[in-house]
């Protein structure tokens, strides 16, 4: 007996050894990595704790391998991150939600984006604030996180994103956009985040694909008198996207753009709510399914299908109350109602060509 239980400690410590690899000591398994910029000592169990810890964030995503984890306590840090290499299944998470700010350098370089996740499956990032500089001196963010180089399985969760101060819109710094995927094989999960103020585009997918769901964003200081451009669309793809749960608004209402535009590739649209925005949702070329949206106050279309569009599936939408034409469909076809797509049970009260949509 006494010999089985020597055998099974022996083998527990073998199997938590370190082992020494080319001089170096590697330890078994995924390892968590502290960072905390205000004092460098953070962990094993929370931020208050004595153990040592990089005070960058990139310090600890270069000493980081597959599946770590990197713990980030609550502070500022301006910095631009670049994860790849071999660090699949890397966790990037602010340790209490919201209380990590990653903000613009004073100057920023490259591409002009804070978190560049590039050619790496599977990493996640989680609870920070993202904030772009709106006061001299800086330059325009070009997006909060990027997933690019064919990345799959990037998950953006839980995070805000928005410019810094109220004065959102003027001069050339601020929020171009928050999350961009572009590659062929790229692929995300964004979900849960909050978006405020972007200029072009909130949600950018090119090449790639994205579930996009659960978000809620917000255009809140846009104003048409202060000489710059009009807030862009909320959610933009060429790629494959499916747009599921969102809030997208605009409260000025004053020029605002597109809620969803899909452009190509594929996709669906459902069960958001879109108020206030100038297309609610519009479809170029992508024969999605449409269903389930409540769209209302949008300042010209609520829901919009190009002459380029067959195909599409639109139903069961509440499309009523918005200031142009609630439904509208410019293609030629043999589905419903002379369209080249099919409309069914959705409910509006301006609607073109008649009966697309009709009033409950």
């Amino acid at each position: 007996m006494k010999g089985s239980l020597r055998f099974i400690v022996a083998l527990l410590g073998a199997l938590l050894a370190v082992s020494v690899i080319g001089g170096g000591a590697v330890l078994a398994g995924p390892q968590v990595h502290w960072v905390d910029g205000t004092d460098g000592t953070a962990g094993p169990g929370s931020c208050g704790g004595p153990g040592m810890a990089f005070v960058e964030i990139q310090s600890a995503v270069n000493a980081a391998g597959p599946r770590d984890t990197i713990n980030v306590c609550p502070g500022t840090y301006k910095e631009q991150l670049l994860i790849n290499g071999n660090r699949k299944g890397l966790t990037l998470r602010s340790v209490e939600r919201w209380q990590a700010t990653i903000v613009t350098p004073n100057a920023l370089s490259g591409d002009a984006n804070l978190v560049t996740i590039q050619a790496v499956n599977r990493i996640r990032i989680q609870g920070f604030r993202f904030l772009a500089r709106t006061g001299e001196p800086c330059n325009l963010l070009a997006f909060a996180v990027v997933v690019i180089g064919g990345a799959r399985n990037a998950v953006v969760t839980g995070n805000r994103f928005r410019p810094k101060g109220t004065d959102t819109w003027g001069g050339p710094c601020g929020l171009n956009g928050a999350v961009w995927v572009d590659g062929q094989y790229s692929s995300a999960t964004i979900d849960h985040n909050l978006i405020k103020d972007w200029m072009q585009t909130a949600v950018r997918v090119d090449e790639g694909k994205a579930l996009i769901e659960g978000n809620s964003f917000r255009s809140i200081h846009a104003a048409e008198d202060l000489g710059v451009d009009c807030p862009g669309t909320a959610i933009y793809s060429l790629g494959a996207a499916t747009v599921s749960g969102n809030a997208v608004s605009s409260a000025p209402r004053a020029c605002p753009a597109a809620g969803v535009l899909l452009s190509g590739g594929s996709g669906s649209v459902t069960d958001n709510v879109i108020t206030g925005m100038s297309d609610g949702i519009q479809l170029s070329g992508v024969p999605a399914d449409v269903s389930g949206n409540t769209v209302t106050s949008s300042t010209s279309y609520g829901i919009h299908v190009g002459n380029t569009t067959a195909g599409a599936n639109i139903h069961d939408n509440d499309a009523r109350n918005n200031d142009t034409i609630d439904c509208q469909d410019d293609s030629n076809g043999g589905a419903t109602y002379g369209t080249a797509n099919t409309w069914s049970n959705n409910r509006g009260s301006v609607d073109s060509p008649d009966g697309i949509c009709s009033a409950p």
